[in-house]
């Protein structure tokens, strides 16, 4: 059985993130597309496979990334494919039910996969659409284009999400937050002797984390990331090369690769995108009363400048 990721284009719903797509965003120091890969291979499928509708130029390990026409250089008729969408986020605890997926193999056969099948599927668990996990039996000849081929295999909805928009990055941070057991900081991180620790964290190789900062789990600290003195960091991501200025709070947030944020600031139920430069003294107002609490959402490759105060829920796009 292959494993099988397929890509759902440009999303309007997902607004400025949707010029790349949804696979490409990163939650502790891995993406989607990267996640979603190691699990499967991790339930015993004998590869992976991305279908992209558009060209995406990042490498992903243990997959090859293909296009929708190039299907069926891969697969024979008839082969039975684990397959799941590209905006699925899920965390460890959702392996052993893919695993029993695979090792059912014939037994578990739910439906007919079309190339040009995006499976996504109308139902009245969602506001919009539904996307399931379900085992295939890949066909080059099917033409069901927005109809379900087959049942649906639907697994645990505690350990998995499904961002439809920008705010579902947050959930997707819950998720992800979930495999974060036990306390684990590399001997190759630089943590100031004072630096206070509660809760389930992991600090990756060559991160700095300067003086009087408390960081409050279940947290992650990327490769090579930097905290500034004074800082607090609760229930959040920072990703690799990232950098969090001093006495500045970051809580319940994810900072991408390479983004940085300036001191003096706060940023709460947030999402900072990849090389994305916030200058600095920045407030996300996070709450609404009668509503979950969001702060800014800004997409990648942006230049914030500083003192600025961002309203409940603000979606940016890159200038």
């Amino acid at each position: 059985m292959m494993g099988l990721i397929y890509t759902l284009g440009r999303m309007k719903s997902m607004g400025p993130f949707s010029s790349e797509p949804i696979g490409a965003r990163t939650i502790m120091g891995s993406t989607i597309f990267e996640t979603l890969a190691s699990l499967l291979l991790k339930a015993g499928v004998e590869g992976v496979l991305i279908v992209c509708k558009e060209p995406y130029s990042y490498e992903v390990p243990g997959a090859t990334i293909i296009k929708e026409d190039e299907l069926s250089e891969y697969l024979d008729e008839g082969d039975l494919i684990l397959s799941v969408p590209e905006n699925l986020v899920a965390s460890e605890g959702i392996l052993k039910e893919l695993q029993e997926l695979v090792e059912e193999g014939d037994e578990a056969f739910l439906g007919s996969l079309s190339i040009k099948t995006p499976r996504i599927v109308k139902t009245s668990l969602g506001p919009t659409y539904f996307l399931g996990v379900s085992v295939c039996s890949f066909s080059s000849k099917e033409k069901a284009y927005g109809k379900p081929c087959g049942n649906l295999k639907l697994v645990s909805n505690v350990s998995l999400v499904h961002v439809m928009e920008p705010k579902d990055l947050l959930k997707a941070l819950d998720v992800r937050l979930m495999d974060i057991k036990e306390t684990r900081i590399s001997p190759r991180a630089k943590v100031h002797s004072d630096v206070i620790i509660e809760g389930p964290v992991v600090i990756e190789d060559g991160a700095v984390i300067y003086e009087r900062t408390k960081i409050v789990g279940p947290a992650y600290i990327g490769k090579n990331a930097l905290v500034g003195n004074s800082s607090l960091i609760r229930r959040s991501s920072l990703n690799a090369r990232s950098t969090v200025g001093f006495s500045t709070e970051v809580k319940h947030s994810v900072i991408e690769e390479d983004a940085s944020t300036g001191r003096l600031s706060y940023i709460g139920d947030s999402f900072i995108g990849r090389y994305t430069t916030i200058v600095g003294g920045i407030m996300t107002i996070n709450y609404k009363p009668g509503f979950p609490k969001l702060g800014a959402f800004i997409s990648p490759r942006n230049k914030i400048s500083g003192f600025k105060v961002f309203e409940y829920y603000t979606v940016i796009r890159a200038r």
